[in-house]
């Protein structure tokens, strides 16, 4: 089988396997494996070509906190960017890891941290199913990109509730269209207040688009 990137068309792996064999995820030096396509759910049975996509590696994970969690029946972490004691993350780009430890990043959120305006792009690799409490409230963005997102909890310190959405998007002022491709129906959506919600206080916002950008 090849892995082909999606985005160059360039071959960048190939493995030579017994029919009835589980192909492995392909690596590159500088960049962090996010997906293939087709998903690999059933054992090779013929040759065949893969596309597959890749993100940078995150600058520093030192900005992240991780928790093991079990999670729609899958083993993984949540990761929390945090303040590193200084209440400030000084970046214009945030990179999401895909994995820690070997196995996937399933949730993200974040602490309450000031002044994450600077942050205007950010990287969401496929592993991330689930967005937690502040996940990108106070960013610069003016888009969201959330490919394989299905829901919102709300998370303290690797404690998920299902029950409630806090905020995830609470006060991005330039925020103007988010985009979730997996998701048919949202949870409410609040532009005042700052309890629960999925948008509160995204005075930008025009577009949500479920299901698909088509």
């Amino acid at each position: 089988i090849r892995f082909i990137n999606s985005d160059t068309l360039e071959v960048i792996d190939s493995q030579y396997l017994a029919y009835g064999s589980m192909p492995t995820k392909p690596t590159l030096p500088s960049q962090q494996y996010n997906s293939w396509k087709p998903s690999v759910i059933e054992p090779v049975t013929k040759d065949a070509d893969y596309l597959t996509t890749y993100l940078p590696y995150p600058d520093d994970l030192s900005i992240f906190k991780f928790y093991k969690v079990y999670y729609n029946n899958i083993d993984g972490y949540v990761c929390e960017l945090i303040n590193g004691g200084s209440n400030t993350i000084n970046t214009e780009y945030l990179i999401i890891p895909f994995e820690y430890n070997n196995l996937p990043v399933l949730i993200y959120s974040q602490q309450s941290i000031n002044n994450v305006g600077s942050i205007t792009d950010v990287y969401v690799p496929d592993s991330i199913i689930a967005l937690g409490t502040f996940a990108f409230s106070g960013f610069g963005v003016t888009t969201l990109n959330l490919p394989n997102v299905t829901s919102f909890v709300y998370h303290d310190r690797g404690s998920i509730s299902k029950n409630t959405v806090a905020s995830v998007m609470n006060s991005c002022s330039k925020l103007k269209k988010v985009i979730l491709p997996k998701i048919s129906m949202l949870p409410s959506i609040h532009y005042g207040s700052r309890k629960n919600g999925l948008c509160c206080n995204c005075s930008s916002l025009k577009y949500v688009v479920l299901g698909s950008e088509e």
